[in-house]
This record gives C-alpha cells, structure tokens and sequence, in this order.
C-alpha cells in the first residue's frame, strides 16, 4: 500500500503509515479494459490485461479471497475503520445538573434530621432555639451591707431559744412579760421589730413572753400570814372548818365575783383564795407551805403537778374569778 501523503510503501493491511503515520486507504478499483475486470491499487501502477479472470463474480472489496497479478497476489483491502462518534455536548451538562440536585438533596435531608433533632439532640429530643419566654433572666444578686442583719421570727418560740436565736442574728433583746389565755407561759407572744425584716446588726428586738393564764402557776414563797387567820377567825361568815373547801366564802365555783367581794383581802389572803381553787382540782403544790397546808385538809387529794390539766378541769365561774383575784393581787407588787 502507498501512502498518499509521503508515497512510502507499506504492507498490505496496514492502517497507518510506517513513515509518517497517515491513515492509508485501501486501492480503488480499476475501470475494465477489453472486456475484461480487474483491480487497480489505488496511488498505483494499473496492470489491465494482466489480471486473471476466472469467470467468477468480483469478490466484494474487503472479502478474504485475494486478487492476482502476474508474479504478486494482493489480499482485497480492509474496509477503513469508521471514526468514533464524538458525545453530545449536552451530556456533560446533563450530568452535571443531577449531580447538584443529588446535593442539594442529600443536604434536605441532613437539615431535616438536624430540625428534628434525630442528630444533634439529647435523649432524642428535636433541638430547638429558645424562645423569648424560655429565656429566664438571672436576677442579680442584691448588694449586701456587712452591717445590716435579717430579723429571725422567734413568735410561738420558748424564752430561751428565742434569745439564743436573737443573739445568733447579732441582735439584743428586752424581755416584757403578759399573761395570755392562748399562749403557753415562757412562750413568746409577739416581738417588735416583726420577724424577717432587715435591721442593723446589735439593735434590740423586743419579746413579749407568756406568763400563761393569769394567776394559773401558784407562787410556792407565798403562805397564809398569820394576820389573814386571825381575821378569818374572827369572821365567823368567811370562817370554815378543816372539811370546806371554801376557806373565805367567795364561793368562786359557783358564781362570779367582783373586786368588792375581796377588797378587804391583802395580798397572802388573795393568794391563798386563789390556791384553793387549784387545790380542788388535785393540784400538788411545791414543797414549801401551801402543800403543808393543803394536805392537811380532809377535802383535798393532790393528783398532778401539772397546772395546765388542771387548767382543764375547771369551769366558766373559776376561770374568769381567777383573772379577777389575779388582777387584785398583782396590785400589791
């Protein structure tokens, strides 16, 4: 074969040129001459009555029956390989377009699954952004003053935990005393400045402690004078026998009495009165005087010591004589 481009000779079969490496094209047939077919190689030297004819149709160019010629045989030339179809243009773009919808796809669902909080939550829980309402403001700690204290609430307290507690807060205190028929006596009642209100340290807080129901504890240094049995002797009406329980004829269980039925008392009298209403009711007076003198009654049997059971067992005459005895008596001190 000849190459058309640099007229190199090369095999039969040869694609490209062994020179200068031109796609070689295969010989072109030849036109007839005196009747007779044959072949000529394209870019060369024709043969004409030379070629053969064996009375046989002309094989198709490319088959693998071979053409002759006097002293050379030549293979039929290949069919020339058809070039590759080149791609649309389109298709780079076409992929490129499904590669950014798979993206953005794929980023979709990553922010879906951040939203919902299957990545990034706690405990499974969506994470969500506060909202002005779940938004707690931290109030600032108020300034403190070194020398200011809190008052402590030392009302329904015993005496001495009260005072324990005032002077743990850097406070002092001023004791008053009131009796009260609600509030246990040595209990506070009620303070001043009230309870839980800022003061400065070392002021003085005022307690008003119980001395309980009026005349309800009776005094063990008191004693019947000998003056108040004189006169009880020489009063034949308020005089009674070992066996009464009603030493002055007030008679205090049954009615109510008043500041004139006991004006002409003094203070012994007035207490021993206010004793004997203990006394009926089983109180065991202290060691001292008036238990002497109450276990040597035949009416009397001592049971408790305890003023408030007794308290209870009395009625509506004696409580409310006891508030009026106690008043007078209290007018000696």
């Amino acid at each position: 074969m000849i190459c058309r481009k640099c007229n190199t000779q090369n095999q039969d079969g040869m694609r490209f040129c062994r020179h200068c490496g031109a796609p070689l094209e295969p010989a072109a047939p030849m036109p007839p001459q005196n009747g007779q077919q044959g072949y000529r190689v394209q870019g060369g030297q024709g043969y004409g009555d030379n070629f053969v004819n064996n009375n046989r149709s002309t094989p198709p160019v490319g088959s693998a029956q071979t053409r002759t010629n006097v002293g050379q045989s030549y293979p039929a030339p290949p069919q020339p390989p058809q070039p590759p179809q080149k791609k649309s243009g389109n298709m780079a773009l076409i992929i490129a377009l499904i590669s950014v919808v798979v993206l953005l796809l794929i980023a979709g669902v990553f922010v879906v699954l951040i939203v919902t909080g299957v990545i990034g939550g706690k405990g499974g829980e969506p994470v969500t952004e506060p909202t002005t309402a779940q938004v707690q403001t931290v109030p600032e700690e108020p300034t403190t003053d070194s020398n200011l204290t809190v008052i402590p609430n030392v009302v329904g307290m015993k005496s001495a935990n009260a005072y324990s507690v005032l002077a743990e807060a850097k406070l002092s205190h001023e004791t008053k005393f009131e009796y009260s028929d609600t509030v246990p006596e040595d209990y506070v009642i009620s303070q001043s400045p009230a309870g839980n209100s800022p003061t400065d340290i070392g002021d003085t807080v005022t307690v008003v402690i119980s001395r309980g129901v009026k005349a309800t504890q009776p005094p063990t240094t008191a004693r019947p004078s000998s003056s108040s049995s004189s006169r009880a002797s020489s009063s034949s009406s308020r005089t009674t026998s070992g066996t009464s329980d009603d030493r002055y004829g007030l008679h205090a269980s049954t009615r109510l009495i008043t500041r004139s039925d006991i004006s002409w008392m003094d203070k012994d009298e007035i207490q021993l009165a206010i004793n004997e209403i203990y006394a009926k009711h089983g109180y065991i007076f202290p060691k001292g005087e008036y238990r002497t003198y109450f276990n040597s009654q035949d009416w009397y049997h001592g049971d408790t010591d305890d003023v408030y059971v007794v308290a209870d067992r009395m009625n509506y005459y004696e409580k409310e004589n006891l508030k009026v005895m106690g008043n007078y008596r209290d007018e000696f001190d």
